[in-house]
């Protein structure tokens, strides 16, 4: 099944990469390939994850952070990568984007 990701979710990798590289070098891409390694593993385990405000909700522990996304008939949909540290009311409205 492939994998496609959303602009937003994309933006989402690339603000959450750049947090953890400022509190130091390397772990941006750290968690760079612990987030691709997750997403390749939708290609197999899609549906299988807790459904949360419409979403399935594919947890990254060691981040704090989830992959939001929707399984279609063919492919899945990653909608939005967040930081579950955040406000639950920030973290619905980005859902409903």
């Amino acid at each position: 099944m492939k994998v496609r990701i959303l602009p937003a979710a994309l933006k989402d990798l690339e603000i959450g990469s750049q947090f953890y590289e400022e509190q130091e070098p390397g772990i941006g891409q750290q968690y760079l390939d612990d987030l691709f390694a997750r997403l390749h593993e939708l290609e197999t385990t899609a549906g299988i994850h807790r459904l949360i405000s419409g979403h399935h909700r594919c947890l990254v522990p060691k981040f704090h952070t989830a992959i939001y996304y929707t399984h279609e008939a063919d492919f899945v949909l990653v909608r939005r990568i967040l930081d579950l540290r955040r406000d639950p009311k920030w973290l619905r409205r980005q859902l409903r984007d």
